[in-house]
């Protein structure tokens, strides 16, 4: 039952995804049909926001690639402080943070885990960029580790406004966003659960309304996970 309502779920957030940039191609075509004198700079812009929309449905089918087929995990063992140093470094250089400051604290020794470095950078990178979005341009990210009981833990937190009960427990579900439309597709989670379970991992979520939220990568080190 639960896998039904989870295909359910899917299928509706495709129709809507891919329903929506399809609706503005058609509306556009339809403006250039009826205005075949249109001038040639306007012609230009309405021939871009078709091309931008195309690009959006390619997006959204890629994405959804990844999703139904993950690619194939190949798993080593992985020192995760290195991978958060080298991560935050990477978001850095990129300048997609603006105001938003990005930390690192980090637990020394902390034992490796078994798993594949890119795809386990891409989690990290998600978490950052929904953490950058829900502070709407200013305030703090902090990439943590610890271990401890067999466990490896990699966390990235902000001190934004949180999350409320009712969409926290829809967050990981295919297309589900808070975001508006052409802003994201609502697969970033759902694609980063399916990696970390690749790894023998899960992810935890702790966040109250006003108090930042935080979500949690729990692996088992390497030589724990028999």
């Amino acid at each position: 039952a639960e896998k039904l309502a989870s295909l359910g779920r899917l299928s509706a957030g495709v129709a809507h995804e891919i329903g929506n940039p399809l609706s503005a191609i058609k509306g556009y075509a339809e403006v250039m049909m009826r205005a075949p004198d249109m001038d040639d700079e306007k012609r230009a812009a309405f021939l871009q926001n078709l091309l931008d929309e195309v690009g959006r449905i390619d997006r959204i089918i890629r994405t959804l690639l990844d999703y139904s087929r993950p690619k194939s995990v190949s798993l080593r063992p992985l020192d995760v402080n290195e991978a958060a140093s080298k991560t935050a470094d990477l978001v850095n250089s990129q300048g997609v943070l603006k105001n938003v400051g990005l930390r690192l604290d980090l637990a020394p020794a902390v034992p490796p885990i078994e798993a594949d470095p890119g795809q386990l950078s891409q989690v990290i990178i998600n978490l950052i960029l929904n953490a950058r979005d829900a502070l709407g341009g200013e305030g703090e990210i902090t990439i943590s580790t610890s271990d401890g009981g067999g466990e490896v833990t990699v966390t990235v937190s902000d001190n934004g406004p949180g999350i409320g009960p009712d969409i926290r427990d829809k967050i990981f579900d295919p297309f589900f966003t808070t975001k508006d439309p052409g802003h994201g597709t609502g697969l970033g989670l759902s694609v980063s659960a399916r990696i970390v379970e690749a790894f023998g991992g899960r992810i935890e979520v702790i966040s109250e309304p006003g108090n930042g939220a935080a979500f949690s990568l729990v692996f088992p080190a390497a030589g724990d996970n028999e």
